[in-house]
């Protein structure tokens, strides 16, 4: 080993000097590396967490979903249907799509935890926000003695709850898909 020493032109302290540096290199690294590590680590639980959230918040979506979809159906038909009578018993609501907005609504709060179905949501939500506008607006006229406000305005109506409808099971769809519903 002296003789590697003297042929390489080192002696004991240059060796030593060399080892303990190549030693801090690595010391560095690996302090470097193992938090590197577990913050990919951490991220990666993270965005686990937020997907099954996600996942769950979009299960508790679902009835109220259905729940509009029937009347949201129920609606159309009984506005376009020549015989209402085939929809006695289809909705709770009969046909009043309006009643789940406030359901809706509450809803609000936890749409950024919806993850990859927020901005479905959102739509569906401004639609039916546009929609109770409009029955609001409608209700102020025929307060007002315009009496065939909703006469005059069913085809927007119809419209808006058309639009609303694929909206809804767009959503719906989506989260079943999702569920391997």
């Amino acid at each position: 080993m002296d003789r590697l020493c003297i042929a390489c032109g080192l002696d004991w302290s240059a060796i030593a000097a060399w080892v303990q540096a190549i030693g801090s290199i690595i010391a560095i690294g690996v302090a470097i590396a193992v938090p590197a590590r577990q913050h990919k680590k951490d991220q990666e639980r993270t965005k686990e967490e937020k997907k099954r959230r996600a996942q769950a918040l979009s299960l508790s979506l679902l009835p109220v979903l259905y729940k509009l979809r029937a009347s949201v159906q129920h609606f159309i038909t009984e506005q376009t249907a020549k015989e209402p009578e085939a929809l006695v018993g289809k909705d709770e609501h009969d046909g009043n799509f309006f009643s789940h907005a406030p359901e809706l609504r509450s809803y609000l709060a936890i749409a950024p935890d919806l993850d990859e179905f927020q901005e479905l949501f959102s739509k569906l939500i401004a639609s039916m926000l546009q929609s109770e506008e409009m029955l609001n607006f409608t209700t102020r006229m025929q307060r007002g003695g315009y009496h065939s406000s909703w006469i005059n305005n069913l085809e927007f109506f119809i419209e808006h709850a058309n639009n609303l409808n694929t909206k809804n099971n767009e959503l719906i769809r989506s989260i079943e898909n999702a569920h391997g519903l």
